[in-house]
């Protein structure tokens, strides 16, 4: 319509995200990090984004809800840092050629490492998050405009 609606669920893109789930059309999470360009960030892209995204900012529970966007807020400062503890000193560093792969190689190799390193720890499995995630993102209701999840 005409108007923005926050804190409700995005019907549409959860019935895309969860009929490419089940069809198996939908980008894997390290299909996602392995994406050079943003010319290949497609809709099914998007879709798997969103759901990751949505699983980051919602929960039944309040205190698990807080521990998940703490590590999105984390990520995404990691993110805007380049992924460098010192931003300044390591970008310079990089851009004088000193480093051994280009910016995007190094973008899609720590996104996809510091995302494991936050969300299941530096020994964990990616696949099997993202099997629990979705089942997570499965149960969902579309009609609900909380995705069936408790206020």
């Amino acid at each position: 319509g005409e108007t923005l609606v926050i804190g409700e669920i995005n019907k549409d893109r959860l019935l895309d995200l969860q009929t490419r789930i089940r069809t198996g059309s939908y980008v894997p999470l390290e299909a996602l990090f392995e994406t050079d360009s943003p010319f290949a960030f497609g809709p099914a892209h998007y879709s798997t984004a969103w759901g990751v995204f949505y699983w980051f900012r919602h929960d039944d529970d309040r205190e698990i809800q807080r521990k998940k966007r703490a590590i999105l807020v984390e990520y995404m400062l990691a993110c805007r840092n380049g992924f460098f503890e010192n931003p300044g000193a390591n970008f310079r560093k990089f851009m004088k050629g000193k480093a051994d792969l280009t910016w995007q190689e190094h973008v899609r190799q720590r996104s996809r490492e510091v995302f494991i390193e936050l969300t299941i720890g530096k020994d964990g499995d990616l696949g099997k998050w993202e099997e629990v995630w979705k089942k997570w993102i499965l149960k969902l209701d579309p009609e609900d405009p909380r995705g069936g999840l408790r206020d």
